[in-house]
């Protein structure tokens, strides 16, 4: 299990996880760029197998910022 890094924009945990461990159902809680400004997703998006399979096509073509890492919301005093 793991603990929260730090604390959202809107003061909830957040965790850095890797494009490979995302899951269906975690929710963003940063916007998702890419490394020349482009906003591929907002924060707040519920995380859905197909997104997630457009976030590893789209990094491998343009990476995404924090090295393929991405911001999810800690839901219920749980790390995803």
């Amino acid at each position: 299990q793991m603990n929260p890094d730090q604390l959202s924009a809107a003061g909830r945990p957040e965790v850095s996880l890797p494009l490979a461990q995302l899951g269906e159902g975690m929710m963003l809680s940063r916007d998702i760029q890419t490394r020349r400004g482009i906003l591929l997703v907002p924060a707040e998006t519920t995380i859905s197998r197909v997104l997630i399979e457009r976030l590893v096509q789209h990094d491998q073509a343009d990476p995404i910022i924090d090295s393929g890492h991405v911001w999810v919301a800690v839901t219920r005093g749980k790390a995803p």
